[in-house]
């Protein structure tokens, strides 16, 4: 079909806007931009190397790992331990995660490129710094976001630079890096795929953007001055949608659930914006074409490099053919789309009908599968893990979080931004009759519907950042036209940066000072040395025997990261066996029931902590703790098959935590021996009733067992029941040969005098002297 042109005839009396020529000042804000992000890389080094340094004990650390990650990191700890087994084993690409959904695993369809990385970096780390693999492994993963950063936001200036301006170039890099969704993920520390794919849908936006959306200059446009923003012709603007499909089919690969909401939100976003109003440009169906299978080609290409061909099938919540295809479709319907809006009728021809029927049904095609296959093709439908997502943080509503935290937290996501995108709603609707109105009115859309879904869950954040630094190059850019004054251009830049770029930096460098002169852990990495802590203790109680780990999803990756554990329930929707598993058995509503499952699965430790309620999150009944985990951590069970490993809170952890139980599985233990025990451990905790419950559960099924009794008694001292103290006191010290019951005697008598009963103090010593004698 032949290009379609708008009139080019009219002339709108828009000035003629030639390219920023001017480098200075963008360099200025560019090297100010990867000034930061250096920076704050070192500054967290430090912090994490200070941090990673605190020990509780004079004991020494026997751990695996010991390096403490940024303390929402656990999706990076599972990647190091997946990159630390990849290079260990003798496949090239990720397959099974033998650690998780122990003993059988679980499959792993995360990205083996980004896994390939840490491997790289942990070499060069270990062959410069020395230290061995596994500790370059470690020490690298907190930088290992640095360079990836720092090249693509060099390469998105250049990109943008070399097409429109270098200040628009250093508009958008200084949004990218100071907007918060964007940032957090490339955090140092937190060496995770998820700041790969913000930047790849940056790339697949401004690659649109740079295109025109499909609209060129032609004929004798081409080489006037003044038409920066579009595309010199048909072929240049191929070229940038091919840039754009390279980064969608990247981010696809990465991470299809992540960025098939941007392609969602570019479709709807070019139907609501229109065209270009009377700039004698020319529209080309063939640009969306070429973009639409050049994505579908390289998504197919990256299906069958990570999965052939071995995991041909239809896991649909990752990249997959059937993805490639309804991009393809899409493009095409998109084009089509836009012809017949320019010719003014929608009516197609018979061959095009024919076309567009088969588009409409590959588009659909995969929505058809999963309403189908439902969670055996798509897991994030499982109703255990959709149970569970009800509980993760990122998941919440973004009025949630602000309801949490205070709005002063996320000032930039509810003042900053939409005061912005109500400024360039304005500001695109002034400029309806100019050519560039039109790409700002595309952006805008696409930029807007992706906030909303970040209000709805604020994890979307991280893919609305690229498409709101791109609006603000395209908005900077169409302000600056306007103005005669390069003064008031690069004002009207600074103002732009420093909303929208400015709050969250700001944030970080203050709170890094802060921390630093304080010399503070924060509570997310105090939590994180928590659960280094219990790995140690953990692992010295295996001597050397595999662990099997329990514990809420969160504490199962990170207390089984540092000690080098097999768990069950981890957070990830391939791992929705193990999380079944763990849900059934903290969540039972009887011990017997876990216990059939606890050997049957070979558990042979539980990890429960108070901010979790013990597990709560497994819980069918939501926020009612009747299930086994929150009652184990309340104390209101005490199980003949667990043995309760005695572990006292390092006062440090006190702002963060108010209760940790762990404990050992053992089908060994008689019930006295359990009951005694459990005792112990409850006399520790400062739980007295308990200890009442557990030790005269002991004396009751074994009255022959001195111990039992003799704690029992001080358990009653220490309650201010003298008379029932000594009763029990008697009764242990009568089980004991006789020739050790005057020591015991005279020792009882001690401490019952030190506490204030001294008849009974008395009365134990006259027993002393009576055994004495009768010796």
């Amino acid at each position: 079909m032949p290009a379609e042109r708008s009139d080019p005839t009219v002339d709108t009396g828009e000035p003629r806007r030639r390219a920023e020529k001017r480098w200075g000042w963008p360099v200025v804000v560019l090297v100010v931009v990867l000034g930061f992000v250096f920076w704050h890389a070192a500054a967290m080094d430090h912090y994490l190397q200070r941090v990673t340094a605190e020990k509780f004990t004079v004991s020494p650390m026997d751990l695996p790992r010991q390096q403490v990650p940024l303390g929402t990191a656990f999706d990076a700890q599972t990647w190091v331990r997946l990159a630390g087994g990849l290079e260990a084993g003798p496949d090239w690409r990720l397959r099974t995660d033998v650690f998780e959904n122990a003993p059988e695993g679980r499959p792993v369809f995360w990205n083996s490129a980004w896994a390939w990385w840490l491997i790289g970096a942990g070499k060069l780390w270990s062959s410069v710094f020395g230290g061995g693999f596994l500790n370059g492994l470690e020490r690298s993963a907190v930088w290992a976001n640095l360079p990836v950063l720092v090249l693509l936001t060099l390469g998105l200036w250049i990109w943008i630079s070399r097409r429109w301006s270098a200040g628009l170039g250093a508009v958008m890099a200084a949004v990218m890096v100071g907007h918060r969704g964007f940032y957090a993920g490339f955090y140092p520390g937190n060496p995770d795929h998820h700041g790969i794919i913000t930047a790849c849908g940056a790339g697949m936006v401004l690659g649109v953007a740079l295109a025109g959306a499909g609209w060129h200059r032609t004929g004798a446009n081409s080489a006037r001055d003044g038409w920066d923003w579009w595309a010199r012709d048909e072929a240049s603007a191929k070229r940038a949608m091919m840039i754009s499909a390279i980064f969608g089919a990247v981010g696809m690969w990465f991470s299809a659930a992540s960025i098939i909401p941007v392609f969602a939100a570019l479709s709807v976003a070019l139907m609501m914006s229109g065209k270009p109003a009377g700039t004698g440009l020319a529209f080309s169906g063939k640009v969306w074409r070429h973009w639409g299978r050049w994505g579908g080609a390289l998504c197919l290409g990256f299906y069958l490099l990570e999965q052939f061909p071995d995991r041909l099938g239809w896991r649909l919540e990752i990249n997959h053919p059937v993805y490639a295809l309804a991009w393809v479709a899409g493009a095409e319907l998109l084009a089509w789309y836009s012809e017949a809006r320019l010719r003014a009728s929608f009516k197609p021809t018979r061959t095009e009908l024919g076309v567009l029927t088969m588009s409409l049904m590959a588009l659909v095609l995969p929505i058809m599968i999963i309403g189908v296959g439902r969670e055996s093709v798509f897991g994030l439908l499982d109703p255990v893990l959709k149970r569970i997502h009800a509980h993760v943080t990122e998941l919440e509503s973004l009025p949630t979080r602000v309801g949490a935290l205070g709005w002063m937290h996320y000032f930039s996501y509810v003042v900053l931004e939409p005061a912005f995108l109500v400024l360039t709603g304005v500001v695109a609707w002034r400029a309806r009759r100019t050519g560039e109105g039109f790409l700002l009115r595309m952006v805008w859309w696409v930029t807007v519907l992706l906030l909303v879904l970040a209000w709805w869950q604020n994890r979307w954040m991280l893919m609305a950042g690229g498409p709101l630094a791109v609006l603000a190059a395209v908005f900077w850019g169409r302000i600056s036209g306007d103005s005669k004054s390069g003064k008031t251009s690069l004002v009207a830049a600074g103002i732009v940066i420093v909303v929208l770029a400015g709050w969250h930096p700001w944030q970080l460098v203050t709170e890094r000072l802060e921390v630093s002169r304080r010399g503070d852990v924060q509570s997310e990495e105090a939590r994180q040395l928590l659960y280094r802590d219990v790995a140690r203790v953990l692992r010295a109680d295996a001597a050397g025997r595999e662990v099997i780990l329990l514990a809420a999803p969160d504490a199962s990756t990170a207390v089984s990261y540092f000690g080098d554990f097999s768990s069950l329930g981890t957070l990830y929707w391939e791992n929705r066996s193990g999380l079944s598993r763990a849900e059934r058995l903290l969540g039972a509503k009887h011990v017997e029931e876990a216990a059939l499952l606890v050997r049957r699965w070979g558990v042979t430790h539980l990890a429960l902590f108070g901010f979790d309620g013990g597990g709560l999150i497994y819980s069918p009944d939501g926020d009612a703790p009747t299930s086994v985990g929150p009652r184990l951590l309340a104390g209101d069970l005490d199980p003949v098959w667990l043995r309760p490993i005695i572990y006292e809170l390092p006062p440090q952890f006190g702002r963060i935590e108010s209760r940790v139980r762990l404990f050992a599985v053992d089908f060994t233990q008689s019930e006295a021996e359990a009951a005694y025990r459990h005792g112990l451990a409850a006399v520790a905790f400062g739980e007295n009733d308990r200890a009442l419950r557990c030790f005269s559960r002991a004396t009751r099924t074994a009255p022959n067992m001195p111990a039992p009794w003799l704690r029992l008694a001080e358990v009653q001292l220490r309650l201010r029941s003298a008379k029932a103290a000594m009763a029990a006191m008697i009764s242990g010290i009568q089980t004991l040969p006789l020739a050790e019951q005057e020591t015991a005697y005279l020792d009882a008598a001690k401490l019952f005098g030190a506490q204030g009963a001294t008849a009974e103090g008395n009365q134990l010593l006259d027993k002393a002297i009576a055994v004495g004698r009768s010796q």
